[in-house]
């Protein structure tokens, strides 16, 4: 039963290349309507929690929280840089 678990975390860590990816086309075309980005990030900490990885999973909290209450994707752009690298760690590791 292990091997099965260890088989999905595998595989939910190969994923998180084109979840990174993901996240980046939707940011770029966000503009003022963050909809689907907030949908993903939604989606994104759930799954990320579920897998272990919860400092992904808090910082799509976090970021979603502060999406709401902005106007422009740039003031929150270090919240996203936070997320990319907690991802790209994540990745490498």
């Amino acid at each position: 039963m292990s091997d099965l678990i260890n088989q999905i975390q595998a595989n939910y860590k190969a994923s998180l290349k084109d979840k990174l990816m993901t996240l980046e086309a939707l940011w770029k075309a966000s503009d003022d309507n963050y909809t689907e980005l907030l949908a993903f990030l939604h989606q994104l900490a759930g799954s990320a929690g579920m897998y272990g990885y919860d400092q992904i999973s808090l910082q799509c909290i976090q970021l979603q929280s502060v999406l709401k209450d902005t106007s422009s994707l740039k003031d929150i752009q270090h919240e996203y840089d936070q997320l990319n690298e907690l991802i790209e760690h994540s990745i490498d590791s």
